[in-house]
Order: structure tokens, then C-alpha cells, then sequence
């Protein structure tokens, strides 16, 4: 009977571990064709991902909680993934804000608002740049109503309009230049400060997952419970404290 379902359990590990593998490589994949990762990036991960699943195929397949190790990867790769995505958004917004001065030159040299930001977007270098740059010409120039992903991309295209609406273009691009000349402000500020609490986070978890690693290697199934319980917890945590720190609230 014991051989039985030890014979189901190593069935079901190597499904969940085909399953796994399968939902790695397909996000890998999503990332390379959303442009967020190169293709040398996209081998690395892939392989990376390989080998660390056939460790946890050989050294851990006879534990029950093995499916966190299964999902461990999994977890790095969807941080990577929004990271990857946020971090996009934001060079488009630094790029966005880069158009803000030749565009106030183009204007001053009599040019209309959209004139003067298609002239400022042939500046640009990046191509990728450019196409998405290309989608926001088009909602200043027939959207009225329009949603992006971003709120603060949103909100910069719905000052953008409302300077190409307005009678007198040039002094409202300036105040918007003062305007993101705080917001900068704020941004180093609250970044400072961000980035000590995702250090301080990054260390607790290399010690949370070190500590986790002996125990199990130590004790194996024995507390299998309180493993996945604190396991459970200190996700539940660390998700916390990084959705904390975004929403706080800072001073100028």
C-alpha cells in the first residue's frame, strides 16, 4: 500500500513538474514577445529555469510540499514580469518628458502643438519608442475619451490635450514643465526611500528562504503544516510591506 502511493505521488510530481515547467517557459516567452526581454535574456531564464527544475526534481520529488519549490520560480518570473512592465511605463514617461523642452522650442518657432510634437518625436532614437509614441499622437489628435494602463502616463496625455485645446498653448506647456518639475522632486524623494525598504525586504527574504531550505532539508516532512503556514504568511507579508511603501504618503 505504502509503494502505491508513493508510485501516485511521484506521478503526480512529474505532472505538476511538466505543469510547472510549461508555465515558466510560456511567460519567459510572453515577456521576449512583449519586448521586455531580449533574446539572450529570454536563453538565460529558460535555461536557468531548467536546470533549477530538474534540481528540485532530484532532491525533492519524495517531499509532500514539494510544490513549493515548484512555485517558487514560477512566483520570480511574475515579479520580473510586472517589474519589467512598470519599468516600461516609466521610460516611456521619462521619454515624454524629455519632448516637453524641444516641443516648447517648436512652439515658440510658430509651429501647432501637434506639429511641434510630431517634429519632437522624430528626435527620438528608440523605434519601440516611436510606435508607442505614435499611439498617443493619435489620441491627441480624435480621441476626446481614452484609457491607458498607466494612471500617470494617463493623466500627462489628458494635459497634453488639454494644451492642444488650449488658446494659448505655450504658457500652459509651461506651466506643465513646473509641474513635472515637482513631480520629479517627489519621485527622487519617495524612490530613496522605496528602494531601502525593497533592500531591506530582498535581504529578509534570502534569510526566510535560507532558514526555510534547512529546515526542510533537516527535518523534511515532519512540520510540512507549520512550513506552509509560515510559507503562506510571510508571502501575505512581504506583499504588504511592498504595497505599503508605494501607497505612502510624502511630503515635497
Amino acid at each position: 500500500m505504502a509503494d502505491f502511493l508513493l508510485n501516485i505521488l511521484s506521478e503526480m510530481f512529474f505532472f505538476q513538474l511538466l505543469f510547472f515547467i510549461f508555465l515558466s517557459r510560456s511567460l519567459i516567452k510572453e515577456m521576449f514577445l512583449l519586448n521586455l526581454i531580449t533574446l539572450n535574456s529570454q536563453w538565460i531564464l529558460e535555461i536557468f529555469s531548467l536546470f533549477y527544475f530538474l534540481f528540485v526534481f532530484f532532491c525533492f520529488k519524495t517531499f509532500y510540499f514539494s510544490i513549493i519549490f515548484l512555485l517558487f520560480p514560477l512566483i520570480l518570473l511574475l515579479f520580473l514580469f510586472v517589474f519589467l512592465k512598470r519599468q516600461e511605463e516609466r521610460d516611456l514617461l521619462v521619454h515624454i518628458y524629455s519632448l516637453l523642452i524641444p516641443l516648447e522650442t517648436q512652439m515658440k518657432l510658430g509651429s501647432s502643438f501637434i506639429n511641434a510634437w510630431q517634429k519632437s518625436l522624430k528626435e527620438l532614437q528608440s523605434r519601440k519608442i516611436q510606435s508607442r509614441m505614435q499611439k498617443i499622437t493619435e489620441i491627441l489628435k480624435f480621441q476626446d475619451q481614452f484609457h491607458y494602463p498607466d494612471k500617470e502616463i494617463q493623466n500627462l496625455i489628458k494635459d497634453l490635450m488639454i494644451i492642444h485645446q488650449s488658446p494659448n498653448p505655450l504658457q500652459r506647456l509651461k506651466h506643465l514643465q513646473r509641474k513635472v518639475r515637482i513631480e520629479q522632486t517627489f519621485r527622487l524623494k519617495s524612490k530613496r526611500t522605496l528602494l531601502q525598504i525593497r533592500i531591506q525586504s530582498g535581504i529578509l527574504s534570502l534569510f526566510y528562504f535560507g532558514l526555510l531550505t534547512w529546515t526542510i532539508t533537516a527535518y523534511g516532512s515532519q512540520y510540512i503544516h507549520l512550513i506552509v503556514i509560515s510559507f503562506l504568511f510571510f508571502f501575505i507579508g512581504l506583499l504588504w510591506i511592498l504595497k505599503t511603501g508605494r501607497t505612502m504618503k510624502w511630503s515635497v
